[in-house]
């Protein structure tokens, strides 16, 4: 019976490690959640940086709860090279070309930075290159 016992531990052990992570045979870097490089634009086809968020990050593009000022639906706010372009549908005017990267901005780091407003976060994009 411990027999068996162990037997049945040392299996649930052994797959539960083995399912835990997937095992990485590469050297690339892991792509972080809050930003879209350079890298991961050029490998796609989209034509406006509505539809490459959207299939890249698409969490980015949806506004959490509501405004706590009046109670509607609060959005995510864009801005461009540390211009504010206004909410995720201005994203559908830009044109992914030139890019550099794309950033999501978590809601109080937002807020601290940019002020009321940014309840939900930001997407900033950066056409300049980082050094």
């Amino acid at each position: 019976m411990r027999r068996t016992a162990r037997l049945l531990l040392l299996s649930a052990l052994a797959l539960a490690s083995s399912c835990s992570q997937p095992h990485r045979t590469d050297n690339a870097p892991r792509s972080s959640a809050d930003v879209i490089t350079a890298q991961d634009i050029r490998a796609t086809s989209f034509t406006n940086v509505y539809d490459l968020v959207a299939a890249l990050r698409f969490r980015w593009l949806q506004a959490r709860g509501t405004d706590t000022v009046n109670l509607q639906p609060g959005n995510v706010m864009v801005r461009l090279d540390d211009n504010e372009l206004g909410t995720v549908q201005a994203l559908r005017s830009l044109s992914p070309v030139g890019i550099s990267s794309i950033h999501f901005v978590d809601p109080v780091s937002a807020g601290g930075r940019w002020g009321l407003g940014y309840a939900h976060g930001a997407i900033v994009i950066s056409t300049r290159v980082e050094r």
